[in-house]
């Protein structure tokens, strides 16, 4: 997942907002996480996994937790969905038990240090083209750090990179944003306006400290160590634990 930077160019004028006449509008941008449904759904998801009966199953057992996917059939969730309540007590959870940390020990009863243990929860910025239309999606090995790259990359002149799947590149030129998928020979190529998606990108910083806080607070009545529930909740939403 490079990020690129380049060297500053004349841009041609095609790249320009004004002459983005092929420019699509973007439908919704959300800051997510990635639920797997085996501890999210009862039993029986396996067959219908794939199925067109997936995304009204999937719907219905988000609803139990009071969540909804971002699109239909996601696995992604908007981080704004878990305000408080079961759903996120259940995803800090299922994120700490077994992981080796103080309070919660590995499966040889070991523990280390929070930072050693501990990862960023899997998600990302999700893009929206329609309601039901993905124009991009975290992939496997994304996680709430990559706020940081979308706000780095629309604030350069030209940059780029890639999804964790690697079937998605995202490009600055100019006032244009190009976003490249790649599926097997299929390949295709949309452009958004920079400025538009900036002001949509914008307000998941909020989000998402909004969220860090959220965890914080559980974590509060969870573990043991004054300053642990903070350490532990940036951890969780992509920073360093030691960041103020």
């Amino acid at each position: 997942m490079p990020f690129v930077m380049h060297p500053k160019v004349t841009l041609p004028m095609s790249t320009s907002a004004e002459q983005c006449r092929d420019c699509i509008r973007v439908h919704a941008v959300e800051l997510t996480v990635e639920l797997k449904p085996a501890d999210w759904s009862r039993s029986g998801d396996d067959d219908i996994l794939g199925t067109p009966s997936w995304p009204t199953f999937w719907e219905a057992e988000l609803r139990r937790w009071g969540l909804r996917p971002a699109f239909p059939g996601s696995w992604l969730v908007p981080v704004r969905e878990f305000e408080s309540g079961d759903a996120l007590e259940k995803l800090v959870l299922l994120r700490l038990e077994g992981s080796g940390v103080r309070d919660f020990p590995d499966e040889d009863g070991e523990v280390d240090d929070d930072s050693e243990r501990l990862l960023a929860l899997a998600g990302g910025v999700c893009i929206l083209a329609q309601e039901d239309e993905p124009l991009w999606a975290p992939g496997c090995c994304d996680d709430l750090s990559e706020l940081q790259r979308w706000e780095t990359l629309l604030s350069s002149k030209r940059a780029s990179f890639t999804n964790g799947h690697g079937d998605l590149e995202i490009s600055v030129d100019g006032a244009v944003v190009n976003v490249v998928s790649r599926h097997g020979a299929d390949v295709q190529s949309r452009r958004v306006r920079r400025e538009e998606l900036q002001g949509l990108i914008a307000p998941l910083r909020q989000e998402l400290e909004a969220f860090r806080s959220n965890i914080e607070r559980f974590l509060g009545r969870l573990l043991t160590g004054e300053e642990r529930p903070r350490g532990v909740a940036r951890i969780l939403t992509g920073g360093h634990p030691e960041d103020a």
